[in-house]
């Protein structure tokens, strides 16, 4: 599942063969069919483990105060994106794919998850327009995701951590680490000789 899924992130669902499949990890193509029927249905089984992370993260944040839930929702994504990022590539290029009771599903699925993004942010931010919040829901989204798409030299959790301080504080500014002060070295007194 995991080399499919990096090479449909790379190649492309119809520029990746079973045999590509196989050869990444190191088996015949044929040998793929006695774990999945077809390389439609390791499309499926990746949409539905992306799926259920996300329906996790929401069910967990309607139980929770907008501030609370905010922070459930970006935590979760945010790891997504960094840690799974060949099946954010998939949800977002790769659903057309899908028969279409799953297309149909997943993007119902997609809609809700924005749909709640925008309602968060609307109870903390009351004074935005409902296109608004959907906007800054696009937004915040859309920053998250940006950790599958780019490599990074620096380390997985300061990633992740760094990606989520700055999405909570699009939402709520108050939310940002403040600014280290700048230390400034104090002045030394140069040694003044006294003449002989």
């Amino acid at each position: 599942m995991e080399a499919a899924l990096k090479l449909f992130a790379q190649r492309g669902y119809d520029g990746t063969g079973i045999e590509d499949i196989g050869q990444a990890v190191k088996i015949s193509g044929p040998a793929i069919y006695r774990h999945f029927a077809s390389k439609e249905e390791i499309l499926i089984t990746a949409f539905e483990g992306a799926g259920t992370e996300m329906v996790d993260a929401f069910d967990r944040s309607r139980q929770l105060e907008p501030l609370e839930a905010l922070a459930v929702m970006v935590r979760s994504h945010a790891s997504m994106a960094v840690n799974q990022g060949p099946w954010v590539h998939m949800w977002l290029r790769e659903r057309h794919h899908l028969p279409r009771r799953w297309s149909e599903s997943t993007r119902k699925l997609q809609l809700n998850y924005l749909a709640w993004f925008a309602e968060v942010i609307g109870r903390l931010r009351p004074e935005l327009s409902p296109l608004e919040r959907e906007e800054m829901a696009h937004a915040v989204i859309g920053m998250l995701n940006s950790g599958a798409f780019y490599r990074s030299a620096m380390p997985v959790p300061d990633r992740i951590e760094f990606l989520i301080r700055h999405a909570m504080a699009l939402v709520v500014p108050s939310t940002a680490e403040p600014k280290p002060s700048i230390e400034r070295r104090p002045r030394t007194r140069r040694s003044v000789r006294s003449p002989s």
